[in-house]
């Protein structure tokens, strides 16, 4: 008789998944990367972040959190190939990005509550509101320009799901969009001519 319910229950966590939805706001950039200036210039960046759940006030977002955010950040630096160097954020460089990541989730409670009373039958759904805050600054400190951009991912549990899990996996998800705010506000950046 306690056979069927660990079956069944085994069959439930397998068969559980999430899945995550980008809800863009602007078409992709490009094109990229960007044409880059004849004479290119070093470039510092450090990141921090902040999370919001509901209305709760910001707190700081887990340090592997952020280790994943500014892996992604250097990367999409790096790959628009506008700078002679992307440095650690204790070098000397010519311009400086400061970036700071604001992610605000928000959920239905109404949701999750059906959620559980049903064992994932019926699906939840949260989502997380990411602003990227950038500030390029000279070697001096003095600002150059600030550039802020924003983009929303839908985030789903629920049984049945696991046959989306694969293709919207909610890391993946949040990595592509952490890459496109950056991408934006580098086009913008260098649209302005700061580098």
């Amino acid at each position: 008789m306690h056979a069927w319910r660990f079956v069944a229950t085994l069959a439930a966590l397998v068969s559980l998944g999430c899945a995550a939805f980008r809800q863009p706001t602007a078409p992709p950039t490009s094109p990229w990367p960007p044409a880059a200036a004849a004479s290119k210039k070093s470039i510092r960046v450090s990141l921090a972040a902040n999370v919001a759940i509901a209305d709760s006030a910001p707190v700081d977002a887990p340090p592997a959190m952020v280790s994943r955010w500014r892996t992604w950040t250097e990367a999409t630096y790096r790959d628009s190939a506008l700078f002679s160097a992307v440095v650690a954020e204790d070098m000397p460089s010519d311009v400086r990005s400061e970036i700071r990541v604001v992610d605000s989730g928000d959920f239905r409670r109404w949701m999750a509550i059906v959620c559980g009373v049903t064992l994932f039958l019926f699906p939840a759904k949260a989502t997380d509101h990411f602003t990227l805050h950038t500030e390029f600054k000279n070697a001096k400190g003095e600002v150059l320009a600030t550039i802020e951009k924003s983009e929303s991912v839908d985030s789903w549990i629920g049984l049945f799901l696991i046959v989306v899990t694969p293709f919207r996996w909610p890391g993946r998800e949040v990595g592509d969009l952490v890459t496109e705010l950056n991408r934006a506000t580098l086009a913008e950046a260098h649209a302005q001519g700061i580098f």
